[in-house]
């Protein structure tokens, strides 16, 4: 079955979450998909600005919680995801609108694939991203040795993949200690699985 968990943790983002739940509401794809915000302990308006814009969504969970960091964030989301797949989302990143529908059909043509990732492109104003562009989908690569490219720096961003989501409680999610990339933590431990 084809369907996705969308992970998003969040602290203090208000001035962002319009324009990246726009983004999770142009995803295209026949799949089924739930979405999860979790509130780290925001101190600007970002809870009530996500239930205002995701309140005619279908399967979405919202939690609220003291600030615990963006680790504990993510490893509520992954905990509580339902889908066969997640796709993490930081509260500042977007999504080009076939993003995830891509990854996905590189998952299911390719069972042996722990995860599929994207490029990103840093942007100065995120009004400047047109949603609706086109991936290039030609030039494939495959990663031979994750865990030490994982090494040497962090891979990709968590935004930028779709991965198992068997995969991310079998790892236990991301290392709550490690305080500085909750994502370092998070692609080291998925890149040691091969």
């Amino acid at each position: 079955m084809r369907s996705v968990s969308f992970i998003i943790p969040v602290f203090n983002k208000s001035s962002y979450l319009k324009t990246v739940i726009n983004s999770l509401k142009k995803q295209k794809g026949d799949f089924e998909r739930e979405y999860i915000f979790i509130d780290d302990g925001s101190t600007d308006n970002s809870l009530h600005i996500i239930k205002e814009e995701t309140r005619n969504l279908k399967k979405c969970r919202i939690f609220s919680q003291k600030n615990k960091g963006s680790a504990n964030a993510t490893n509520r989301g992954i905990k509580s995801a339902k889908m066969k797949y997640i796709k993490f989302l930081d509260a500042d990143d977007v999504i080009l609108s076939d993003s995830t529908d891509i990854l996905l059909e590189i998952l299911e043509s390719n069972p042996s694939y722990n995860l599929a990732y994207g490029l990103q492109r840093k942007v100065v104003s995120i009004k400047d991203v047109d949603l609706s562009e086109k991936i290039n989908v030609e030039n494939l690569s495959f990663i031979k040795k994750p865990t030490k490219l994982a090494m040497r720096n962090s891979m990709f961003n968590p935004s930028q993949f779709l991965v198992r989501t068997d995969l991310c409680k079998k790892i236990n999610g991301c290392d709550e200690r490690v305080k500085f990339s909750q994502e370092y933590s998070l692609t080291l431990k998925l890149s040691m699985l091969g």
